[in-house]
């Protein structure tokens, strides 16, 4: 009884930690991936990338601008709408600045709580917890839609399973989302499908990284330059879009070519790793597209 008990003890302890670390959804750094399918003959399929960058003031409140892009290759990104996130954890979207907004989550909620989203009734059935991909534990939330019918679930910092965008939908906007990367690292990926569906995210401009890739997207052999400031001794890694290690080679002098075929790397994005002799690292995206 004495051991049950300290199980059930050290279990509430896990949990109240987790509970005291709140997770922001509307910061920069993130990535997803959303598809949609839309009805008709023939019947489209859309991926959409998404982003969080830049910043707008309207009726005193700042915004985040929410740019996405239907391009594989991360080309035509364009500002679709404008998000903001409250100190008391409700985010609120507008799709244009002359429309007022509308909140779409409420992660300050209990099992049992009534909230409305988009002006929509929603009974919060199950406050859980989920561990992401790189181990992360996270609040995960159930809501029941009362005025239409239809589930949805969060995770808090990600939103909701159906799209970022679409908190209080209930899934109605028929989006599915396949991938979520923040910061470099992939949190989440939708084991239905093999894989995110295209790029996540851009690669960040780093004005004082030393590390440069070009061309950066590559259709064929592409160079890591380490621009003249290591020595020899260098190791850089290549990693897929899950983790996986796919190439890794000592650097001899400051730089290093890659011809993708010949080391059966595949289009997509990876990630890169610079490791250094002083065991500093510096990290990045290459984007390789099919030749």
């Amino acid at each position: 009884m004495k051991k049950i008990f300290l199980v059930l003890i050290m279990a509430f302890s896990i949990q109240w930690t987790f509970a005291q670390t709140y997770y922001p959804t509307v910061t920069t750094g993130k990535g997803w991936t959303v598809q949609h399918i839309y009805p008709g003959v023939p019947i489209v399929t859309v991926i959409q990338n998404i982003k969080f960058e830049g910043e707008v003031t309207a009726d005193g409140f700042v915004y985040k601008k929410v740019w996405i892009t239907e391009d594989s290759v991360l080309n035509g990104w364009g500002v679709d709408s404008y998000i903001r996130e409250d100190a008391q954890k409700k985010v609120y979207l507008r799709y244009s600045l002359e429309n007022p907004e509308m909140m779409i989550y409420d992660y300050d909620v209990q099992e049992g709580d009534t909230i409305y989203l988009r002006g929509f009734m929603f009974n919060v059935e199950q406050v859980s917890w989920i561990t992401m991909l790189d181990g992360e534990v996270r609040q995960k939330y159930f809501l029941q839609d009362l005025t239409n019918g239809g589930q949805e679930t969060w995770i808090q910092g990600m939103g909701c399973l159906n799209g970022v965008l679409e908190g209080g939908t209930s899934g109605h906007m028929a989006g599915t989302l396949l991938c979520f990367l923040e910061h470099d690292s992939l949190k989440y990926h939708n084991s239905s499908y093999p894989d995110c569906g295209g790029i996540i995210s851009v690669p960040e401009i780093k004005p004082n990284d030393p590390v440069r890739v070009f061309p950066n997207p590559a259709s064929g052999i592409f160079t890591i330059n380490l621009d003249g400031v290591f020595t020899n001794g260098a190791v850089i890694e290549l990693y897929d879009i899950y983790g996986r290690l796919c190439f890794t080679k000592q650097v001899k002098g400051n730089s290093l070519t890659i011809d993708p075929r010949q080391e059966i790397l595949y289009p997509g994005t990876c990630f890169y790793r610079v490791i250094l002799p002083t065991a500093s690292t510096y990290t990045g995206k290459i984007i390789i597209l099919s030749d």
